[in-house]
């Protein structure tokens, strides 16, 4: 949400990256076909925000409506 404290923030970033950093559960994503990628919060924000406006065009652009 977006009142979260920076501190709440910076912890479960840091929780995140230490648990997707383990071996088992990184030996685990790759089963499944994925790759953890370590970023800082703002670059995942920065990155959310990106698709964000790419999807929001895409669907303009579709002319696609929630039927």
């Amino acid at each position: 949400p977006a009142a979260t404290p920076k501190a709440v923030i910076a912890k479960l970033n840091s929780e995140m990256s230490r648990v997707l950093n383990l071996a088992d559960v990184k030996e685990r994503l790759a089963e499944q076909g994925l790759e953890t990628v370590g970023n800082s919060v703002e670059q995942f924000d920065a990155f959310f925000r990106a698709e964000i406006l790419k999807y929001d065009k895409i669907i303009r652009e579709s002319g696609a409506r929630p039927d």
